[in-house]
């Protein structure tokens, strides 16, 4: 009798078991491949991490018990999250893998709502622990979407711009807004139903007016709900805010402008203090990109890698292109401290154009590595020429730097400009970076118009002593197409000196290296004593910057009558698309002419590349170029691209920078002070080191 209830329970057991497996089974079986019958529908909704693979690939066989694992792990979160793990064949799914432009397997892709919309980070390992980093990101980057669109209703923002009452006012100044708001404060009711209403003391005012319902109707595009204040009727609180010139009746007014940034608990209000008769694009730039740069995204290795490597077509596209500002930083090397900056520069970035503010934890030292192997390939397009190689003490002396730090990328650009800061203290310092941002903030290419060409010739002259213009055409679609092959020859040109540029640079530094070298082993040979040496040794060699070239062009369809009024003409003949011309900023020598006594053109790279060596860096060049010397350059009055730093600051954080800049001095002083000292006790006897000793002991006292 026991052993059949044994007997029994046993059989239970193992129903119970046999069950579970089958259920298990049937709920999480491990997914089939994704196939061009069933692709577009299972990931039209919801976001999709898929990886693309071959059953021949040796990686993705090594993969695929990581994938299995990943997706188990994950299993849990998938439901409520909407977010798949999922695979495809790429052998028996050829014609969707080539339509999802599959080069290499394995690849792994982002999709949302049955689009791409990125690839799996180079720089991540590909280990369970990363993926579902990855995906958890992707989650939160939705939930915080979502959770945006609902509370903040962007989509409902009005394109009038609305009036505000003093309770509205208040609540969104203690950081009651939920989405960015730019409010205008008046002398008085802003009044757009009365065609006979008129301001008092406001000639802006009137002006304004008009400008200001034009500017409130494109906020909402860019998510930002455009307001309107009456000072009049609310006087106390346009004096709380330090605007009581608007509550005086007999002085003149002028309307002020305010931008308030929601879910930020400091630094969130951002006045905009340039004229108000400043273009309304420039209006709407301050509010979407102060907007944008204030809430300090992070951006990842592979988006930056896309970046650089984006095809900038500058005939289409008129606008500047974008400059991405990345504070990059490592999560277990940096403080708190190191993040005070970007708060700094949030306001500041507002007199550079299009430079947009981002933070990245990738080590970009790869990718870095990567796209100068990408600009080398470009320019071995000369098969004559011995193979051009990597310069990588270039790029350890120029590209690589201390932790955190910060990098320009450009659109189109493979090479980045690194912020070389040899301490702490230099990289907390806005004047620093303001300094390296006044070096650094254009774009790959710029396009000459009459706004800028007189800042441009005087642009960072110490660093880009050349300017070159490329003629182009814009006139026709013709026109158009010839304009593109000269700007790839152009532009192609420009980076193999840009090689040459690095070349020369490093030797520079080398040379240096190796005078002091000389100069040490002769201190020692005239038996110098020690403390000099020491002295000397630790002298730090300074790095050039210089030779750089700024890159333009100018549709002379617009622009030619502009070349006229500068005196840039050749003599014996009419400009024509293709041509080139050269502008030593500091001799004010132009070239017409390339090394071979032709036209200057960007026909051939090689011969343009040879005819910028022989007038920016003319002791390594086997040929020399005749320029002309021009009469009539002139300063037209316009806005300078150097930072102003009394103009743009707010007056804290204009205090804050000069304290900073005193204490710079001081310690320079001081350091100064203990220099002469030490130089002094090594020219006296005994009886004098003792009388620096107690000297100096006192001073440290």
């Amino acid at each position: 009798m026991r052993d059949k209830q044994v007997n029994s329970i046993l059989y239970l057991v193992f129903l119970f078991f046999v069950f579970k497996v089958i259920c298990i089974s049937a709920v999480d079986e491990f997914p089939d491949p994704l196939t061009s019958a069933n692709f577009e529908d299972e990931i039209k909704t919801g976001y999709h991490i898929i990886e693309f693979y071959s059953p021949y690939c040796s990686h993705c066989k090594s993969l695929a018990p990581i994938w299995k694992e990943t997706w188990e792990k994950f299993q849990k979160e998938s439901a409520s999250s909407k977010l798949k793990f999922s695979q495809v064949n790429c052998v028996e799914s050829g014609d969707l893998c080539s339509q999802e432009k599959v080069r290499a397997y394995p690849k792994v892709s982002l999709y949302q709502n049955g689009s791409f919309i990125k690839d799996y980070p180079d720089g991540n390992k590909r280990t369970v622990e990363q993926f579902i980093k990855f995906a958890n990101e992707v989650i939160q980057e939705n939930t915080e979407n979502e959770t945006d669109s609902t509370i903040d209703a962007i989509s409902n923002l009005s394109k009038e711009t609305i009036p505000l009452d003093k309770e509205a006012i208040i609540n969104l100044l203690a950081g009651g807004a939920k989405f960015p708001y730019f409010i205008s404060f008046w002398p008085s009711d802003l009044n757009y139903q009365d065609d006979s209403f008129t301001f008092t003391n406001c000639k802006d005012c009137e002006t304004f007016k008009e400008k200001w319902k034009s500017i409130s109707e494109h906020l909402s595009d860019s998510g930002i709900q455009g307001a309107h204040f009456d000072c009049k009727k609310y006087p106390e609180v346009c004096k709380q805010l330090n605007f009581q010139e608007l509550t005086i009746k007999d002085k003149e007014k002028s309307p002020i402008l305010l931008l308030l940034v929601p879910m930020r608990k400091t630094n969130n209000i951002f006045e905009f203090k340039d004229s108000l008769d400043s273009p309304e694009s420039m209006i709407l730039d301050f509010a979407t990109r102060t907007s944008f740069n204030a809430q300090l995204k992070h951006i990842t290795k592979g988006e930056i890698n896309e970046i650089i490597n984006r095809k900038v077509d500058y005939n289409n596209s008129r606008s500047a292109n974008k400059l991405f500002l990345v504070f990059q930083y490592n999560e277990t090397q940096v403080f708190q401290e190191d993040f005070v900056v970007l708060e700094y520069l949030i306001e500041i970035l507002n007199n550079y154009e299009n430079i947009y503010l981002y933070q990245c934890k990738d080590d970009l030292r790869t990718l870095i590595l990567n796209s100068y192997d990408r600009f080398v390939d470009l320019i071995n397009y000369n098969a004559t020429e011995s193979k051009k190689r990597r310069n990588d003490e270039y790029i350890n002396m120029y590209s690589i730097t201390q932790k955190p730090t910060f990098f320009i990328f450009r659109e189109g650009d493979l090479l980045s400009s690194a912020f070389n800061s040899y301490s702490t203290a230099e990289f907390r310092s806005p004047g620093y970076i303001v300094s390296w941002l006044d070096q650094v903030n254009l774009t790959k290419l710029t396009e000459v118009t009459e706004d800028n060409f007189s800042m441009l010739l005087q642009y960072a002259n110490d660093i880009y002593q050349i300017i070159t213009i490329q003629l182009i055409d814009t006139s026709s679609e013709d026109m158009i197409n010839q304009s593109n092959q000269y700007l790839d020859n152009y532009l192609l040109a420009l980076d193999d000196y840009e090689h040459t540029r690095m070349g020369y640079l490093v030797k520079l530094i080398n040379k240096k290296r190796t005078d002091k070298s000389n100069k040490l082993d002769k201190m020692k040979n005239n038996k110098v004593d020690d403390k000099t040496i020491v002295r000397t040794k630790l002298q730090q060699l300074e790095y050039d910057f210089n030779k750089k070239i700024l890159i333009a062009y100018i549709d002379i369809s617009e622009n030619l009558d502009l070349l006229n009024s500068y005196g840039i003409k050749p003599k014996d003949r009419e400009f024509e698309v293709g041509d080139i011309i050269i502008i030593n900023k500091q001799t004010l020598k132009v070239y017409y002419s390339d090394i071979s006594g032709k036209d200057l053109r960007a026909s051939s790279p090689f011969e343009l590349r040879e005819s910028l060596t022989s007038v920016s860096i003319p002791e390594i060049s086997n040929f020399k170029m005749k320029g002309k010397v021009l009469s009539k350059i002139h300063k037209s009055p316009s806005k300078s691209l150097h930072f102003n730093i009394s103009h743009h600051l707010s007056p804290q954080n204009a205090i804050i920078c000069i304290v900073v800049v005193i204490l710079i001095i001081f310690r320079k002083f001081i350091r100064h002070r203990v220099a002469k000292l030490l130089r002094k006790s090594e020219n006296n006897d005994a009886a004098s080191n003792n009388e620096f000793t107690l000297t100096k002991s006192k001073f440290n006292d």
